[in-house]
Parts: C-alpha cells; structure tokens; sequence
C-alpha cells in the first residue's frame, strides 16, 4: 500500500505543477524562465574550477587592494570563472607558497606564478603535473624550466606600438610646433623595438625629433610635448608635472602624478585572461598589457585615445 502511494506521489506532484504553471500569465511564465537561467548560470559559475594567481603584500601595496579586487572581478567575468589571488609573504619559501595554492583550491583550472616564485612554480608541476602552470615573465628572460610550464611574456613590440599612438595623440593635443617626444627605456631595449615605436608615431603624423635616453645619460629635457617611461625614467616623472606621460608600470594610477594619462600593466591579475587565452598547452605565449586611459585628466579626446591603444 505505502509503496503504491509513493510511486504515485511523483505523478500527483507534476500534475499540481501543471496545473500552477497553466494559471500563470505569460510574463510570468518568462520571468519563471529568466530566473532558472539565471540560478543556473551562477551555478555553473561558481562549480568550475578557479583560476589562481599568487601575488604577495609588496604588489598588494603598490596594486592597490580595491584595484586588485575589481581587477580579479573583472577577469573572472570574462573567464566565467572565478580568479582568485592567493596571497603570499615575500619570504615565503617554495613549499610554503604551494602549501597557500592548495588551500585556495585543491583542482583549480590554472595556477599563475609571478616569475620571482618560479622554484614554487616547479615544485607545484612536479606534485601536479596534469595542472596548467603559467610563468609570468613580463619583460624578463625566462630561465630553463621543468617540461609543461607555460612561459607568459610581454608583446613588448606591440605595447610600444600602442604607446607611440597614444604619444603623438597627446602631442598633438600641445600648441607646440617644435615640441620634442622624449622615450625613457634602458639599454637592452632592441634597435627593432624602437623602430617599431616610431612607426606608429609616423603613423599618427608625428615627425619631430625623438630623444631615446637611459637613467644613465644626463640631459636637458626642453620643449618636451610627451614623455614615455617604460622601466626607467621615473625621476622623470617626480619632477615633471606639466608633460604628459605615457607609463609603463603597475603601480596604482591613482597615486600617479596628473602628468600620466596613460598607463600600460603587464602585471599578473592584468594579463591572466589573455594569458589563458593565447596559452593552450604552448610553452611560451605573448601577451600585451592591459592599457588605462586617464579620462578624467584629458581635456578632451578620452575615447579618441582608448581606441587607438586598446588590444585589437
């Protein structure tokens, strides 16, 4: 008799539900179904596996903490997958550090190590070596590595690009019809590198003099319209306050100088999505910096400059 009653009790609950939905109008038959898409897409969002990216208190201070939080917000939407920073101490040793990512998720998607960390970035492919490992280079050389870590570095080519288009717009935005561009960067920077820089400045019209310096070289800096400071130059940019600067940096651009109207991050949290994106299994991939255009300190033309350096 119970077991009768049970078999039936499925049927009586599906006829009831029937017989509720036919009663309802048809806006809320579609709102029943936006709200069962919706539960269901945020399920699904936060069932798959994370990706990890470790950062330490030094980059928290000099990121910014809400900026690293919208930042991992961010990606994760574009991922449809939740970032998570794991963070660590400096000293923090390899065993340490693996111990920190395997707390934050026992299977994540991929884990990124800043490239400081790459003996923890090891130690963790040799304990999970099904796990996607990406090394974040940046502009640095990498260093011979175990099998299956993928190295990220920085489309430096490209970035220069972006930056030569975005210093003959804000030249062109100056009065100054003899006005000089000044390029800080160091002495490793390859001769191709700074053609290519210059191409997108011709590009733009831009066809006045163009001083590369290095920290090391001493000069005066007269009639500048712009200024780029890629991994040197930021005495410059203490000292300047009327030139606008395009900056090559991961420090938080609300603690910049107003002179700075844009800047470029290759940081980790910055790049992971494309970082994913143009790894797939590779064991180097390159990936350009995010820009930020500094509208609320451009007279005008704040999106004029976005489009021209955003990655296409």
């Amino acid at each position: 008799m119970r077991a009768k009653m049970r078999a039936k009790m499925p049927a009586t609950m599906l006829a009831h539900l029937i017989s509720l939905v036919s009663h309802l109008t048809k806006k809320q038959r579609c709102l029943i179904i936006v709200a069962a898409a919706f539960l269901v897409l945020v399920g699904t969002f936060f069932l798959r596996a994370p990706v990890l990216v470790v950062t330490d208190t030094s980059f928290s201070r000099m990121y910014g903490l809400k900026r690293q939080r919208d930042q991992a917000l961010q990606t994760s939407f574009q991922l449809f997958r939740r970032l998570i920073a794991v963070p660590v101490s400096e000293q923090a040793g390899a065993d340490t550090i693996v111990i920190a990512v395997e707390h934050a998720a026992r299977v994540p998607f991929a884990v990124l190590f800043p490239y400081r960390y790459v003996d923890a970035a090891s130690l963790y492919k040799d304990n999970y070596p099904q796990a996607q490992v990406l090394l974040m280079m940046g502009r640095n050389q990498p260093p011979p590595l175990r099998a299956g870590i993928t190295v990220i570095r920085t489309d430096v080519p490209l970035d220069l690009y972006r930056a030569g288009l975005a210093a003959a717009f804000l030249a062109a935005q100056n009065e100054s019809e003899s006005g000089r561009l000044l390029f800080f960067d160091d002495e490793n920077t390859p001769e191709q590198h700074r053609q290519v820089f210059q191409d997108a400045l011709s590009r733009r019209g831009f066809t006045r003099e163009v001083i590369f310096r290095n920290p090391q070289e001493q000069g005066s800096y007269y009639d500048i319209v712009c200024a780029v400071l890629t991994s040197a130059g930021h005495s410059f940019m203490e000292r300047e306050t009327a030139t606008p600067i395009v900056l090559f940096s991961w420090i938080n651009p609300d603690i910049t100088p107003s002179a700075v109207k844009v800047i470029f991050d290759d940081s980790p949290l910055a790049v992971a999505g494309g970082a994913l994106r143009a790894s797939s299994r590779l064991e180097e991939a390159f990936v350009p910096s995010r820009p930020k255009v500094m509208g609320s300190r451009l007279s005008r033309g704040a999106f004029s400059l976005w489009r021209l350096v955003r990655t296409k």
